[in-house]
C-alpha cells in the first residue's frame, strides 16, 4: 500500500467519524429537548390543576 492510498484511507476514517459526530450532535440534541419538556412536566406535576391552570393563563407557556 503506497502512500497515497493510506493518507485517502486516512480521510475516508475522518469523515466517517465527523460524520458519526454530526449524528451524534444531533441525537443529543433531541434527548436535550426531551429532558426540557420532561422537566416542565415534573414541575408542573407538583401543583392542582387550579395552580396549573394559572400559571399557564399567566406565563407564555402553553399546556
Amino acid at each position: 500500500m503506497d502512500q497515497s492510498e493510506k493518507l485517502l484511507m486516512g480521510i475516508e476514517n475522518i469523515l466517517s467519524v465527523a460524520s458519526d459526530l454530526g449524528d451524534e450532535v444531533a441525537r443529543l440534541k433531541s434527548v436535550e429537548e426531551e429532558c426540557k419538556i420532561l422537566k416542565e412536566k415534573v414541575f408542573m406535576n407538583q401543583f392542582t390543576k387550579a395552580e396549573q391552570a394559572f400559571y399557564y393563563r399567566n406565563t407564555r407557556h402553553s399546556p
